[in-house]
């Protein structure tokens, strides 16, 4: 596999540094960051499975409907589909996530969620 290093982009309140990316393997990997206190709204990938392991910091996360507290360590793996949100903690939280097909930050696969923040 080919390197792959890209500037921060923003996307609301992420900051995304993708590391590695390619049709040819199938998946993307990157690295996400939000300030303490920041959060983004629920929302879903349509077509695109999503895992990440929490590298900094903390968060409160709602994922498919049910509240948890992630530290360092944590790890989640989501299917199409699944609703999730967060809340960064005071230090804010900082992910390595990798998405399956690769998650094309000019299209992304993200449909948003109506109602309240999911991460509230």
């Amino acid at each position: 596999m080919g390197k792959t290093r890209t500037a921060a982009e923003s996307a609301g309140p992420l900051r995304i540094r993708t590391l590695a990316a390619g049709a040819a393997t199938g998946f993307s990997v990157h690295r996400i960051s939000m300030r303490g206190g920041a959060s983004h709204p629920a929302l879903h990938h349509a077509r695109t499975c999503e895992f990440f392991l929490v590298t900094r910091g903390g968060a409160q996360a709602m994922i498919g409907g049910v509240r948890r507290r992630l530290r360092p360590g944590d790890h989640v793996s989501l299917a199409p589909g699944t609703v999730h949100g967060f809340r960064a903690g005071p230090q804010g939280v900082e992910v390595l996530a990798v998405f399956r097909p690769p998650l094309d930050l000019s299209r992304p696969d993200i449909v948003l969620e109506e109602g309240p923040d999911a991460s509230s």
